[in-house]
């Protein structure tokens, strides 16, 4: 299960594929909604993506 906090292998776009990541929160729209999306923190860097379930897997 994904919620903010967990590290995740960040699976795609390829520039940050393998690399770890922190959740940092559930992508909210500007009209209030749920975009589907996560923002993740990539570890030692400064990018925020936000990425799909399929998109990223969660690490032990």
């Amino acid at each position: 299960m994904i919620y903010p906090g967990s590290k995740v292998k960040i699976l795609y776009p390829e520039y940050a594929a393998g690399r770890p990541g922190i959740v940092l929160a559930l992508e909210i729209l500007k009209n209030g909604s749920e975009s589907g999306y996560w923002l993740v923190k990539v570890q030692e860097q400064d990018i925020i993506l936000a990425l799909s379930l399929q998109e990223i897997e969660p690490m032990e």
